[in-house]
């Protein structure tokens, strides 16, 4: 009984992992920003490399906690260059930005100063762990 329950284990295994290597379907990536500014640019870097040689990819990038800061009105990367013309670029390019519901909350930021092309989730760990789960996104954190 257990060599044969053992054998349907191992089946079933190697069945998920040849249905994961035949995916098909464009390439799905949720990038997590929630260390500030200096991790945003590099996510953003990354971004538009993974556009260059996919540009098919879906990207979704969600921030919370010092990372919500680069989707501000008027922030600017440590060159002072705008970041809302990269997001509004990358938005334009299929890119989806979300900024967490709590930590808009709990550092008293109005989402009304938010980058428009951002749209505002319940929470950020939740969105990360919905669009792994359930969407099958890459979690990447650059």
């Amino acid at each position: 009984m257990r060599t044969r329950h053992a054998r349907l284990m191992l089946t079933a295994a190697f069945a998920t992992l040849l249905a994961a290597g035949c995916a098909t379907g464009p390439i799905k990536a949720a990038y997590q920003i929630s260390e500030g500014n200096e991790q945003a640019s590099r996510a953003l870097e990354h971004i538009r490399n993974q556009l260059a040689v996919d540009p098919q990819a879906q990207i979704v990038v969600v921030a919370f906690g010092k990372g919500l800061d680069f989707l501000l009105q008027d922030a600017k990367d440590a060159g002072g260059y705008p970041y809302a013309l990269v997001v509004e670029d990358l938005h334009g390019q299929g890119v989806r930005f979300e900024a967490c519901a709590i930590t808009l909350r709990t550092r008293g930021i109005d989402p009304g100063r938010l980058d428009p092309e951002t749209v505002v989730v319940p929470s950020g760990m939740d969105e990360l762990a919905r669009l792994q789960t359930r969407e099958g996104y890459a979690y990447l954190k650059p």
